[in-house]
């Protein structure tokens, strides 16, 4: 019985360092059959170390008959053993050295990796988008300003999403600049709202008042819109002129609120 545990565990252990190792030593252009074509070497050492074994071993053996032709199942007593062993062995041996083994073969975590899950997110999120407003283009009449519109908003996305995923897959060494597009892209746009928050703000004098908590906030930002919708009702194009001319004289504001 050990002997058939040792070749077992063995064939197990031998057999997932195999397929994950012998892919990477095919030429160039046999690569895509490895399963983890873009991991070092490292990297794959230790996943072929991580294939501790479990309740999924043990449920399949159990799944054997006790009896065939009213015959005891052959061997089957082995095959619990070797199934036992298997599962102990992995789970304590592999388990005990994962972290070390790690640390010995200097395998850390990738810090863009996440930001390369975000990005395929964002793309395949704007590439679904496109997909949904074609399919009501074909069932129902949209105008084609707003559909030009909302589809080079979505084709815009997605072409970020893609450029920031090219960017986080440069190796660090052939890296000009750490900034991704999407970084660029909200770099630049928190510069603008920025400077946009700026003019409402001194225009409205809100620093100067004393509504910034409880719901002061969002009863200002309604007030405000109210007002500039009633400028632009009344044809107002240069807002801001108007608004200074207002805060010189308040009575004019009673004339848009009164028509």
């Amino acid at each position: 019985m050990l002997a058939a545990a040792a070749v077992t565990i063995g064939g197990v252990v031998l057999a997932r360092a195999l397929w994950l190792l012998v892919p990477v030593l095919l030429p160039p252009r046999l690569r895509f059959l490895s399963p983890h074509p873009h991991l070092s070497g490292r990297e794959l050492v230790a996943l072929s170390w991580s294939g501790m074994r479990g309740v999924i071993s043990l449920a399949a053996v159990f799944a054997l008959p006790l009896t065939t032709d009213a015959v005891g199942f052959p061997h089957r007593d082995l095959l619990l053993f070797c199934a036992y062993s298997t599962v102990l062995l992995t789970l304590v041996v592999q388990g005990l050295t994962f972290g070390p083994l790690l640390r010995r073969l200097g395998v850390r975590p990738d810090a863009h990796e996440s930001q390369r899950e975000r990005a395929r997110a964002r793309a395949a999120a704007a590439e679904a988008g496109l997909r949904a407003l074609r399919s009501l283009q074909e069932r129902e009449p949209i105008p084609d300003l707003l559909a030009e519109r909302l589809g080079r908003a979505a084709e815009d996305r997605k072409q970020r999403s893609e450029d920031s995923l090219k960017a986080l897959n440069i190796p660090a060494d052939d890296q000009i600049s750490p900034e991704s597009p999407t970084d660029i892209f909200g770099r630049v746009r928190r510069a603008m709202i920025e400077a946009e928050r700026y003019i409402r703000d001194t225009t409205w004098q809100e620093d100067s008042c004393q509504t910034h908590t409880g719901n002061g906030p969002r009863n200002l930002a309604a007030l405000r819109n109210l007002a500039l919708s009633l400028l632009r009702i009344h044809g107002v194009t240069k807002i801001r002129e108007m608004v200074e001319s207002i805060g010189r004289d308040r009575h004019r504001a009673l004339k848009y609120l009164a028509t």
